[in-house]
């Protein structure tokens, strides 16, 4: 607890005057000279800290000062913290807060002004709930050679012809690059951690614990060996920016072979620290599943996958379907069978759209991006790529299938192409699903499978009214609105993520007062 010396009252650090402030008193006093007044030298890297243990998701928060805290950001329960006394490593440096809660709520609701929304983010009293919280990185220092020759390349067409000039670019070198940040924290997902990035490594401090009087901090516990090659890379990719930069015009460095880059330039990573970045947090929790609204707490930048209500989101779904029906049957006269092939095409849409969310689900279900994340997956992992590449070819194809509907002898290979891509869709998808133990989006597919080979069917048989073309029309669009309302139902699934677990790992998760 950091004492106000005038009155004995307890200090805060105060985001407006960058000084400490007295609750009590009102007195302000520089953190430097208060530092120097109250803390003597005893030669180690170490400060007390108190330690709080959410008992529902095992996570861990730190604090210089002895206030209880009774919510955890990360799993969002309100809960009576487990708290003890410890020792942490002091950081190098810390970078402290900028941007008031008050700013931090104001931005918040200019920024996120969408119609689906869950009522709660624009709730005033909700948006009180932004925590202010020191997260963990390592900050990497890069070496170079003092001069490097990297590739370049120049394409240009030239009649019908593409041509690629290949150079050798002889490069002075600055001789380092200090600033290479990478989260430290299990806990602290790796994404978020992107999304917030870059802080500005010019308003660094030497550390010093009285910056953290009314906030708290996440422990840092990911070696710092785990980023080093991610740093080398990120540090090589910002030096070749720098040299497209002084390049003609149409010239670029070849980055086809990072690894070879990184070998020429001689990128080596000579040292690294522990720092400290400011964050405003924020946990909305819907029943097992949480999301975070996350603000970078020096510049204002704001990561957030907005969840959505699904009462709102269908009735605008709603009003907007009537809508384009009405326009289309006012302005565009569509034959039966084409209007099936048509419904057919987007139904094949649904179903690659239905297998990217599903791997999009597995992803984050077991933190693939998270390369800091304690838990890694057990058995076989899925090979997320191969399903993007055929999404990818899949949705080049369907827009060719939707040249073909202006010639209906074709639409029965339309009828058949779907139904195709809708029976591999449905594997890539299961064996998401099973990963992730979800029933529904395998069960969207199969019916969107049934539904196309009613297409197939029809197109063979080719019946003489247009009744038989509309009846399965009809059915077609009701198995596309099934996979909408499944795929818009998962979607939740991305923007929110399951209630963390650090029960089984030495981990962060912090909330953080209102100062």
């Amino acid at each position: 607890m950091f004492k106000c010396p005038n009155c004995n009252g307890s200090l805060v650090f105060d985001i407006k005057t960058q000084a400490l402030r007295c609750l009590h008193c009102g007195s302000t006093m520089n953190v430097e000279d208060y530092h120097k007044t109250n803390n003597a030298d005893t030669g180690t890297d170490a400060y007390g800290v108190m330690v709080s243990l959410c008992p529902n998701c095992g996570a861990e928060i730190i604090s210089p000062d002895t206030a209880v805290t009774g919510f955890c950001s990360y799993c969002g329960s309100e809960v009576v913290m487990q708290e003890r006394m410890d020792e942490e490593k002091r950081p190098k440096y810390v970078i402290p807060f900028q941007i008031t809660k008050e700013e931090c709520r104001k931005q918040f609701k200019q920024k996120v002004h969408a119609p689906y929304v869950p009522s709660e983010f624009k709730n005033d009293a909700f948006l009180e709930g932004f925590r202010g919280i020191y997260i963990p990185y390592w900050m990497y220092q890069i070496e170079y050679s003092n001069r490097a020759t990297v590739p370049a390349i120049k394409t240009y067409t030239k009649g019908n012809y593409e041509y690629t000039d290949r150079y050798s670019v002889s490069v002075q070198m600055d001789g380092d690059t200090y600033g290479v940040p990478y989260d430290a924290s299990q806990s602290f997902d790796d994404q978020i951690a992107e999304e917030l990035a870059p802080f500005n490594k010019d308003n660094m401090k030497p550390f010093q614990e009285e910056y953290l009087a009314g906030f708290y901090a996440d422990r840092a516990n990911v070696s710092a060996e785990e980023y080093k090659e991610e740093a080398v890379t990120k540090a090589a990719e910002n030096l070749l920016d720098r040299v497209d930069a002084t390049l003609e015009k149409g010239m670029e460095t070849n980055r086809e072979s990072m690894k070879t880059v990184i070998r020429q330039i001689g990128a080596t990573i000579e040292s690294f620290d522990s720092v400290l970045f400011p964050v405003w947090f924020l946990t909305w929790r819907n029943k097992n599943r949480v999301a975070y609204a996350i603000m970078n707490g020096q510049t204002g930048k704001v990561a957030f996958t907005m969840p959505v209500d699904l009462k709102k989101m269908f009735a605008g779904i709603a009003v907007v379907s009537v809508g384009v029906f009405f326009l289309l049957n006012s302005f565009l006269a569509v034959t039966a069978r084409v209007a099936l092939g048509l419904i057919s095409c987007i139904s094949a849409f649904v179903a690659i759209l239905i297998n990217m969310e599903a791997g999009n689900i597995y992803k984050r279900e077991f933190h693939l991006e998270d390369k800091g994340y304690g838990n890694k997956i057990k058995g076989k992992k899925i090979d997320t790529d191969k399903s993007l590449d055929f999404s990818g070819v899949a949705l080049i194809v369907i827009a060719i299938f939707w040249e073909w509907l202006t010639d209906w002898e074709t639409l029965l290979w339309v009828g058949i192409g779907a139904t195709i891509f809708c029976i591999i869709a449905f594997l890539f998808i299961k064996e998401f699903a099973d990963a992730i133990k979800d029933k529904s989006l395998p069960a969207s597919a199969i019916l969107l499978i049934a539904v196309n080979i009613l297409v197939v069917l029809m197109f063979l048989f080719n019946p003489v009214s247009d009744i038989y073309y509309y009846g399965a029309a009809i059915a077609v669009l009701v198995a596309v609105l099934i996979a909408c309302f499944v795929l818009v139902q998962h979607y939740n699934m991305i923007a929110t993520r399951p209630i963390p677990t650090f029960t089984d790992r030495k981990g962060g998760d912090n909330s953080a007062k209102d100062y």
